[in-house]
């Protein structure tokens, strides 16, 4: 899952949410150069994924985009299941998605010092594009893997990608309900 399961799975404590939000680009022992509490967000991040990458539905998703994306299906699967979360997101939250969005841009700022340097870079523009509502349209959902390709290693298959997407649209909506049941549970067991 990316940004927003992230967050939303962070349970609206903020140093979780700060240390959910960066666990990608904290690596080994620099763990201990936070909080404790910012800590315990690097932590659940690290529960998630492991969660997230062992488990059956996922994998199904993930071989649906094998054939396009290769080794990076996943990192598509990851952001087509914060698209379904967004799209859905009344069934999960009382908080508005904006609201949502904006209190966590907020508190990504006021944290700002806690940021490794690369997402420092890199939220300015999560802010301007604002990325986790964006999440709720296939359009916006389709820009961010256009950024991603542009950006990272992702190969530029996302018009493929995204023609399997509409073909299998409920299939793949039902795989992500199914599964995030579960991680919910998961997480607050």
């Amino acid at each position: 899952m990316n940004f927003l399961a992230h967050l939303y799975l962070s349970k609206q404590n903020e140093e979780l949410q700060i240390g959910n939000f960066i666990a990608d680009w904290v690596k080994g022992k620099t763990i201990l150069n936070y909080p404790s509490p910012i800590q315990a967000g690097i932590e659940l991040h690290r529960k998630i994924d492991t969660f997230t990458d062992c488990h059956p539905i996922v994998h199904e998703s993930k071989l649906k985009f094998r054939d396009i994306y290769g080794k990076y299906a996943g990192v598509f699967v990851d952001v087509l299941y914060d698209h379904f979360l967004a799209k859905n997101w009344k069934n999960y939250s009382e908080i508005d998605l904006n609201q949502f969005a904006s209190n966590f841009y907020l508190l990504a700022t006021k944290k700002f010092l806690f940021l490794p340097e690369r997402i420092k870079f890199f939220l300015p523009h999560l802010i301007f594009s604002n990325r986790l509502v964006a999440y709720q349209s296939l359009e916006g959902f389709q820009k961010s893997i256009q950024i991603m390709e542009i950006r990272t290693s992702l190969p530029e298959k996302s018009d493929k990608a995204i023609e399997h997407v509409r073909q299998n649209y409920h299939e793949l909506e039902q795989e992500f309900e199914t599964f995030f049941e579960e991680i919910k549970a998961t997480i607050n067991s």
